[in-house]
């Protein structure tokens, strides 16, 4: 939490009264939209960032109370020049008087306003293993993860991973390492908590610690790279030694 106190408007109380606050979740970074939010995104060009921008701004909306005397689900409302949230929205509509008929059908007499058109919610995991690959890390973890979970005929050498189609030379070492598909790692070759990925060649004598290998990289002969970062396509050069570098195109733009 950023700040010791949290405020909460007394509709948001009225809708919902019991509740469980907690500050121990992580985002896990997926997330599930209906798709008239693209619609919605490419006319409110103002949003930058679903997470600090866009779910805020529907999580404060599903609260409010909506006129329905102003609202409308034709298509002239399209046209307006000022759209609101709620112009945006088409598939809703059934859901809106599925609603409303269950409130009458039950006797209860909560206005009308007060059914929302936009509902948020989220999914707790309780059990399982979840890891958030926003960085290198977390990317390296994911897949070292899956060596200890996946009992396959790939698996080849103890705590490694090969891949379909994936060839490696006479005298080499692989140790806690992933390799993707269709590669080919040449002969006295040590692979120490790596990750290859599809279609990378590595020629003969090369040692690779701590570093992940982008698809279709070339890796020459007898070269020493250690926590390092091989970008897709990239190919390095023979008998260089590298370590704490990230070995990039530079027309590779990196988001």
């Amino acid at each position: 939490m950023f700040n010791d106190s949290i405020r909460l408007k007394r509709s948001i109380l009225e809708s919902c009264p019991y509740f469980q606050l907690r500050t121990d979740l992580i985002d896990s970074h997926i997330y599930l939209f209906r798709n008239w939010i693209l619609d919605y995104l490419q006319y409110e060009t103002g949003i930058r960032s679903v997470k600090f921008d866009l779910l805020p701004s529907l999580v404060r909306k599903q609260f409010r109370r909506l006129n329905r005397s102003t609202e409308s689900y034709d298509n002239d409302e399209q046209s307006k020049k000022s759209k609101r949230i709620t112009d945006f929205i088409r598939t809703e509509k059934l859901e809106y008087y599925m609603a409303k008929i269950n409130l009458e059908m039950n006797d209860n007499h909560e206005d009308e306003s007060k059914l929302s058109l936009i509902k948020c919610g989220a999914l707790v995991l309780d059990t399982g293993h979840l890891v958030r690959v926003n960085n290198l890390m977390g990317f390296c973890e994911a897949n070292r993860f899956l060596v200890d979970q996946l009992k396959s005929t790939h698996l080849q050498h103890r705590g490694s991973l090969v891949g379909h189609d994936s060839k490696f030379g006479d005298q080499t070492l692989l140790k806690r390492t992933v390799i993707g598909n269709n590669c080919r790692i040449g002969d006295q070759c040590q692979l120490t908590n790596c990750i290859i990925q599809d279609d990378v060649t590595i020629e003969n004598g090369c040692q690779l610690i701590n570093s992940v290998v982008c698809a279709e990289a070339h890796i020459e002969g007898n070269v020493l790279l250690e926590n390092c970062l091989v970008g897709p396509k990239y190919r390095v050069n023979e008998k260089n030694r590298y370590r704490n570098e990230s070995l990039i195109q530079e027309m590779l733009d990196l988001i």
